[in-house]
């Protein structure tokens, strides 16, 4: 780039020009300077068409101008051929010579400057008599200011940045170029597994994206205005989809790779995007980009919350897309896709849950089984689920084993009666649950659950398909820990008549006293709050209401069951008549010195264990 002036007495000074790293000069060169002038010396040529040389060129002084015009010098000093006639130009704006700037060889230039009034011009460098047709560059937009000096200079096929003497950095100011903004998913479900799935987005033939894995993004990405080709390569190097963009000047848009090359194409699907946001409430966008069926009327689906259609979201198309963006209330959006005319009653899988605050835009893309949602929060750390086999539905231990399904897919299976799972992550959202006997594919439960970020659960089948129904049935488990003393809940299991009023149970001690307010507990009770209790040992049994405490459900007995606290446990206790069994960090002080039983007796249920 031009270098600021320096202050150098007049006279004839031998300027050499060395390569960088070298001592031998390649131009060699007496210059004259002579008092009270301003002076550009431009090293021009490339030693192949033209000589190396320098150019020296006298300037207009700052302050002697007119403060309502510009001007400009223009010089040509690209070494395009030998031959000089064979480097004359026309300088062309609008397909018009510009300024009389026609015919101009190499290392002519405009002297005097010449007198622009302040514009914005968008110039073309033209091979001469052509009538402005044979372009051989174009400047980038220009804005010729009021009282500017400016220096423009043609080099070739590179763009000398032209300065501006009145400017402490020398630079003429250039017209940004109109550029919108883009930015990427990668939405395309055609590869079974993560790896598999790298593409590389290849942009006017240059790699912009590389190792692009399913549901990876990109913030928004400045382009110029104009038409670009995009496309998508896979790991082999084969383009498997190509489309061609139109960005706008200070236009938004979100590009996704969509299909599974299987029921739909991968393609590059692009939206213009809103970014406006709303002072009270959020934005929401929704596209179906779930490559469900071939047939895009077999692609059909709704989009529910809480058992009811969301914002009219019914019958949604692949590639359906909400134009405008919903506007909804801040807060947190536990969202499934049902098969359509269910009345949201059939689930067909969740969405992640997310959150929008006021003023959030938020772009919510559903996937085949999966979402991805570009602007909106996070609900918190993933929930943690504890499954829990609490139905005594068979006589034999062994054809109590259940599937678990979640959203269709199974999270255990030949689950037992008493089996609890420990905690795993499941993401936050609304999700269908369906649990089947494991030995008759019998379906035993359904429902829906909703779990929130942060949060911790208890999922149950419960119920003896007697007395009471099988059914799915959440708890919200507390996850913090006292310094001091235990949390303990005390939860109902035990399925005794179909009459709520006959399932009545009282919690006793050794002594056959009632623990505070753990009296007519009916089925389903469980503590809420947690109960706080000091650090100690315990025995617990669950006895029948009005009983004294003198006698367990079912006049059936195994012992009272010793349970250990330590200050910091969480711990439940599910009572089953005749028997309790705890889950968490509760233990058992000694088991060596209590019958382990072999057979536990269940309301005329034998089961053996």
């Amino acid at each position: 780039p031009p270098q600021s002036y320096l202050d150098i007495e007049a006279g004839d000074y031998l300027i050499e020009v060395t390569k960088a790293g070298s001592t031998i000069p390649i131009i060699s060169q007496t210059v004259t300077l002579e008092a009270d002038n301003w002076n550009t010396i431009a090293i021009v040529g490339n030693e192949t068409n033209q000589p190396l040389e320098l150019l020296p060129l006298i300037d207009i002084p700052p302050g002697n101008t007119s403060p309502t015009d510009a001007y400009v010098r223009f010089t040509h000093a690209a070494p395009l051929a030998a031959d000089l006639a064979d480097t004359r130009v026309d300088i062309c704006n609008d397909g018009s010579i510009w300024m009389g700037l026609s015919n101009i060889a190499y290392k002519e230039f405009t002297d005097p400057y010449m007198t622009v009034p302040p514009s914005e011009v968008y110039l073309k460098v033209t091979e001469a008599g052509t009538n402005c047709a044979s372009v051989l560059y174009e400047f980038p937009g220009l804005y010729f200011r009021e009282g500017q000096i400016a220096d423009m200079f043609f080099i070739g096929d590179i763009e000398h940045q032209p300065y501006d003497h009145a400017t402490t950095t020398g630079l003429l100011y250039i017209l940004p170029t109109p550029e919108g903004y883009m930015r990427f998913g990668h939405f395309s479900q055609f590869a079974e597994d993560e790896a598999a799935s790298a593409v590389t987005v290849r942009i006017d033939g240059t790699d912009v994206l590389t190792d692009f894995m399913f549901k990876d993004t990109t913030d928004y990405e400045a382009y110029d205005a104009g038409d670009h080709t995009i496309e998508v390569l896979d790991n082999t190097d084969t383009v498997i989809a190509t489309s061609t963009v139109t960005i706008e000047e200070d236009k938004y848009y979100t590009s996704g790779i969509i299909g599974d090359a299987d029921d739909q194409p991968v393609e590059i699907y692009t939206l213009l995007d809103e970014t406006t946001p709303l002072d009270t409430q959020a934005k929401l966008r929704v596209v179906h980009a779930a490559p469900t069926a071939p047939a895009v009327a077999d692609t059909a689906f709704d989009v529910c919350s809480n058992g009811a259609l969301f914002n009219g979201l019914d019958d949604m198309l692949y590639k359906d897309f909400t134009d405008p963006y919903l506007q909804v209330d801040a807060g947190v959006f536990n969202l499934y896709v049902a098969a359509p005319n269910s009345n949201c009653g059939d689930l067909l899988w969740s969405i992640t849950a997310f959150n929008l605050a006021n003023m959030d835009i938020g772009d919510l893309w559903i996937l085949d089984h999966d979402s991805y949602c570009w602007g909106c929060g996070s609900v918190g750390e993933e929930p943690q689920v504890n499954l829990a086999h609490v139905a005594p539905y068979e006589n034999n231990y062994h054809l109590t084993g259940i599937t678990i399904l979640l959203d269709d897919e199974p999270l255990v299976q030949d689950f037992r009666f008493l089996n609890f799972s420990g905690y795993m992550p499941i993401p936050a959202g609304t999700h269908y649950v369906k649990m089947i006997q494991t030995t008759t594919d019998n379906v035993l439960a359904t429902g829906w659950i909703t779990l929130e970020g942060d949060n911790y659960y208890t999922l149950h089948l419960i119920g003896d398909g007697d007395n009471q129904p099988l059914e799915v049935w959440m708890l919200t488990d507390d996850h913090t820990p006292l310094d001091e003393g235990a949390k303990i809940r005390i939860v109902h299991a035990a399925p005794l008549a179909p009459d709520p009023n006959d399932t009545l149970m009282d919690v006793c001690d050794a002594d056959n006293n009632l623990y505070p307010g753990l009296s007519d507990l009916p089925y389903k009770y469980f503590s809420d709050p947690y109960g706080v209790y000091d650090a100690g040992y315990y025995r617990v049994k669950g006895v029948q209401s009005g009983k004294n405490c003198d006698d367990t459900i079912a006049d059936y007995s195994i012992g009272l069951y010793p349970y250990l606290l330590s200050d910091g446990d969480i711990a439940t206790i599910y009572l089953f008549g005749a028997f309790s069994i705890p889950t968490g960090t509760i233990s058992w002080p000694d088991v060596s010195a209590y019958m382990i039983y072999l057979n536990l007796m269940y309301n005329d249920h034998l089961l053996t264990k």
